[in-house]
């Protein structure tokens, strides 16, 4: 006999949790430098007090395939990128544990990924919901997205704690630091850079 090991909420928020918000943000960048993005947006909203009041990181990487989608956000852990030797572009992969997707909830009970990627049938577009408190990922297939570019915008809005700590000042020292190493030696091995705006 098999028993599949199931994630619960609690599991899942657990993990969040545990996560500090600027790491959050930082998985979002490293997951569209993945994705082959040579640009990456990272912005803040603020509410009328002042509060954050949504995180939003846009990328023209390659997208989120949805013929891939079932398997990118189905599991915990055992990601694809373990098993594989680079990106398309031969950029050395950064996430390899699989349970990324859940550590944004750090800076919002609701997520969405919003992706346009290029597949066997042209182009095409995928948005994927997540709620905090809830084990599923719901997926919406758009269809064909011809006129759009390839890239992925996250964007997380909703209750947490902790992500009134992130201030644009503190993302932008904290996160150039972060990836200051790899953002140079791509410079370095191809000629072009990945770019990095907050």
């Amino acid at each position: 006999m098999r028993i599949p090991v199931e994630v619960r909420p609690d599991f899942i928020e657990k993990v969040a949790r545990r996560t500090d918000p600027l790491g959050a943000v930082e998985e979002l960048v490293w997951n569209s430098l993945d994705a082959d993005a040579t640009e990456v947006w990272v912005n803040l909203e603020f509410d009328d007090l002042g509060g954050v009041s949504a995180v939003v990181v846009t990328d023209n990487g390659q997208g989120i395939p949805s013929s891939s989608v079932e398997t990118a956000f189905k599991g915990m852990g055992g990601s694809w990128k373990r098993g594989a030797a680079g990106t398309e572009s031969g950029r050395q992969l950064h996430g390899r544990h699989g349970y990324g997707r859940f550590r944004v909830l750090a800076l919002g009970s609701s997520a969405s990924w919003t992706s346009v990627s290029d597949g066997p049938d042209g182009r095409s577009k995928v948005v994927i919901r997540f709620q905090d408190g809830d084990s599923d990922f719901d997926v919406d297939d758009r269809g064909r997205a011809d006129s759009e570019g390839t890239g992925t915008i996250v964007r997380l809005t909703g209750h947490a704690q902790r992500k009134e700590r992130l201030t644009l000042q503190s993302m932008k020292g904290e996160l150039t630091g972060r990836l200051a190493m790899y953002l140079s030696t791509r410079w370095r091995k191809s000629g072009g850079a990945a770019n990095c705006s907050i």
